[in-house]
C-alpha cells in the first residue's frame, strides 16, 4: 500500500471512530442527578421566595423523577446571626409548600431549622450574611424502615 493510500485509509478509520464516539449509547443508564444539597437563598428578614428560589425548586422537583427518584427529601431552614432564629422554620415551610404544591413526589419529607447555629459564612452577632439565610434541599435514602438517613 503506498503512502497516500495509508493517509486516506488513516483519515478514514479516524472519522469512523470519530462518529461512534460521539454517537450516545443506546443502552446507557438514565442519568440520576445529585443528592443535593440544592440550595434557596432568601432576602433578610424575609421566608419570600425570588424568581430565583424557585426556579431552583423547580430543578429540585424536576430532579426527582423517573428511574433515579430518591425516597426521603430533607429541608433545613437556617439564618442569619440578626435574624430572630424561628425564620428557619418559616423558610423550610415555605419551601415545603412550593415542592408540594409544583409535584414533588416524595415518600418521606424531614425538616430540621438550625437559626444561625449552622452558618455557611461565620460571622460576629448581629451581622447580616446572605449566604447563611438559607434552605438546603437534600435527598436522602431511607435507613430501614421509617428510619431516614440524616444529612
Amino acid at each position: 500500500m503506498d503512502e497516500r493510500a495509508m493517509r486516506r485509509t488513516s483519515l478514514s478509520l479516524l472519522a469512523l471512530l470519530c462518529s461512534a464516539a460521539s454517537s450516545p449509547q443506546q443502552d446507557e443508564p438514565p442519568h440520576c442527578h445529585q443528592a443535593g444539597p440544592y440550595i434557596v437563598f432568601f432576602e433578610s428578614d424575609s421566608a419570600e421566595l425570588s424568581r430565583e428560589a424557585r426556579h431552583t425548586l423547580d430543578y429540585v422537583v424536576a430532579a426527582n423523577e423517573g428511574a433515579c427518584s430518591w425516597p426521603m427529601g430533607w429541608l433545613v431552614g437556617h439564618t442569619d446571626t440578626r435574624e430572630r432564629p424561628s425564620l428557619a422554620s418559616t423558610r423550610t415551610s415555605a419551601i415545603w409548600r412550593y415542592l408540594q404544591t409544583h409535584g414533588w413526589r416524595i415518600e418521606a419529607v424531614g425538616s430540621k431549622a438550625y437559626g444561625a447555629r449552622r452558618p455557611r459564612v461565620v460571622t460576629p452577632p448581629g451581622v447580616s450574611e446572605r449566604q447563611n439565610r438559607r434552605v438546603e434541599i437534600f435527598y436522602s435514602m431511607m435507613d430501614g424502615p421509617g428510619k431516614p438517613v440524616l444529612p
